[in-house]
């Protein structure tokens, strides 16, 4: 889209996209934890600079890691389900309630692991993790 801008003479138009596409692929996912303020974001780095809002850490009784995927059933009967989207969800199991806080979802199992042990030791709560099986380990 840029070079096609760039050779139709829409300059200022081409260097506004390029700048837009140079940013949104260097930009990343984050999540911050300030205990001390019991504050919590998810931000996204971009330009140098963390966006995302500040959120209070509700009263968490665990952290939580599951795994979810989406099967989706093909139109053709003789066709197995298609396994999409499988990731680990990270979350605040909140105190009375039935809902949790989800913090971050990755598809690398290790990566999961150990976000969710290092959020449970850094806020001095218990991490209950499951595998692929549903299963806690």
């Amino acid at each position: 889209m840029t070079v096609l801008l760039f050779l139709t003479d829409v300059t200022v138009t081409g260097i506004i996209c390029l700048i837009a596409c140079i940013l949104s692929a260097t930009s990343t996912k984050g999540l911050d934890v300030d205990i001390r303020a019991c504050n919590y974001r998810l931000f996204t780095f971009l330009a140098g600079y963390k966006l995302g809002d500040w959120e209070r850490i509700p009263e968490v009784q665990s952290v939580v890691m599951k795994y979810y995927s989406d099967f989706v059933t093909p139109s053709r009967a003789r066709r197995a389900p298609i396994n999409q989207g499988p990731r680990y969800i990270i979350m605040f199991s909140v105190a009375d309630s039935s809902q949790g806080v989800i913090v971050y979802q990755t598809a690398k199992y290790e990566a999961a692991k150990h976000l969710t042990e290092s959020l449970a030791q850094t806020m001095d709560v218990e991490a209950k993790i499951y595998n692929k099986f549903g299963q806690l380990e």
